[in-house]
């Protein structure tokens, strides 16, 4: 008898633990992935309103485009009043395109027509839900926004 041979039965244990090891492995590199994705620290986005870029922030109805290095698309930072801000996501919950800045309280996707107020929350679609909020303090002479 040749020691260098499986048995059927060996054979068979040995491909039924590498098949389960297969289909398991996914999921655990998977579930560490997103534990790290949760750790993770959110970016603080500091905008000096004494810079020129946003002098369109120190009015009411003011908006611009800030770029953050951990979205695909610029974050909309909008002056909704003189002592409130807001920000949130340039991209559509429809098809994912650049809506536009918010002008007379709406901002429009061009794509598809969907339309947000102010804010960015969903007035009509075919967008079936909000834009991405972020939050935004008014602090002096700056507006703070976390982009988590």
């Amino acid at each position: 008898m040749d020691t260098n041979k499986l048995s059927r039965r060996e054979l068979l244990l040995r491909t039924m633990g590498t098949a389960a090891a297969a289909l398991v492995l996914p999921f655990i590199v998977f579930s560490k992935g997103r534990a790290h994705a949760q750790k993770t620290k959110p970016l603080i986005l500091r905008i000096d309103l004494k810079d020129e870029r946003y002098v369109t922030l120190n009015r009411s109805g003011g908006a611009v485009y800030v770029e953050a290095e951990t979205e695909s698309r610029p974050v909309i930072v909008h002056r909704i009043s003189e002592s409130e801000v807001v920000a949130f996501s340039s991209v559509c919950t429809h098809a994912g395109c650049k809506v536009d800045l918010p002008k007379d309280g709406k901002v429009v996707c061009r794509c598809h027509n969907s339309m947000f107020d102010g804010t960015g929350k969903l007035i009509s679609g075919p967008a079936r839900s909000d834009l991405k909020q972020f939050s935004a303090t008014l602090k002096e002479k700056a507006i703070v926004i976390t982009v988590a």
